[in-house]
């Protein structure tokens, strides 16, 4: 968590309307939010929730050796449609073997910009996005495209351009 005293309640907290229409928006969102200067209304800076954008795309090139709970899995057939194409709410609390995907709380931005321009990179080399989600499974490249975009414009939502 960032450097708050108090966790930030974050399905009151003040958040930005955001939509993408590919991966490429979510980039350009990111480049612009990274140059300048940014007021978090959640509880992570930019660069933690960069660093776990990026780290989330990295899993779904490579794989995330981590599984959501029994429970969540069994249920994740009645939110998958929702996730990929509405959104995802906030307040989700990653616990267990989930939390590898957590940013650590001394993340510079630096590194978290490297890591992201790395997997687009990667992406942009025409590598495919096939790994199984921790979460849905089987997921194929474009699947895992909608929820890269609508994963981002939840933690991208509480960053609030100051310039």
């Amino acid at each position: 968590m960032a450097t708050s005293a108090a966790p930030v309640d974050t399905k009151k907290a003040e958040r930005r309307s955001l939509r993408f229409d590919s991966l490429a928006d979510v980039k350009a969102e990111v480049d612009r939010l990274a140059a300048g200067a940014v007021r978090p209304t959640g509880n992570w800076t930019l660069a933690q929730a960069i660093d776990h954008l990026a780290a989330i795309v990295e899993g779904s090139l490579d794989g995330i050796p981590a599984r959501a709970p029994w429970f969540i899995r069994m249920l994740s057939p009645l939110f998958r449609k929702k996730a990929l194409n509405v959104g995802i709410d906030p307040g989700i609390q990653l616990t267990g073997d989930m939390t590898i995907v957590l940013p650590r709380d001394d993340v510079t931005l630096d590194a978290a910009m490297a890591r992201m321009n790395r997997v687009f990179q990667r992406l942009n080399g025409g590598e495919q996005m096939a790994q199984p989600s921790p979460v849905f499974g089987r997921m194929t490249h474009e699947e895992w495209s909608k929820l890269h975009m609508r994963h981002a414009e939840l933690h991208l939502s509480f960053m609030h351009p100051t310039d």
